[in-house]
C-alpha cells in the first residue's frame, strides 16, 4: 500500500450505515492547497479520475462503507480521512438507501 493508504483512519464498522447520507468535503483541518478533493474509482488514493474534482465546501451523497471510505451515489469513492485528518464531514440528515 502507498503512503496515504496506510495513513487512512478507518471509521468504526459498527458506525457504518446503509443509508444514503450527505457529506461536506471539508478542508478546515487539512488545509490542503488544492481546489478540492478528487473522487476515486476504487478505495486507493492513487486511483484518481482526473476529471472529477469536488470543490472544498461542496456536498456529496453516499454510503459510509465502515472502513474509512464513502461509496458515492455515482459509484465512485472518497476517503473519510487523509493522514488521520477528516476530509468528509457527515451531516445529520439521512435518506433511505436505494441500490442502483
Amino acid at each position: 500500500p502507498g503512503r496515504f493508504e496506510r495513513e487512512l483512519s478507518p471509521s468504526s464498522p459498527a458506525a457504518a450505515s446503509k443509508h444514503l447520507q450527505e457529506f461536506i468535503v471539508d478542508n478546515g483541518t487539512l488545509r490542503a492547497a488544492t481546489p478540492g478533493l478528487r473522487q476515486l474509482r476504487s478505495k486507493h488514493l492513487g486511483d484518481r479520475l482526473q476529471s472529477v474534482l469536488v470543490a472544498w465546501g461542496s456536498a456529496v451523497h453516499g454510503v459510509d462503507e465502515g472502513d474509512g471510505w464513502v461509496r458515492l451515489d455515482n459509484g465512485m469513492y472518497m476517503p473519510l480521512h487523509i493522514d488521520g485528518i477528516p476530509v468528509l464531514t457527515p451531516q445529520r440528515r439521512q435518506a433511505a438507501y436505494r441500490p442502483a
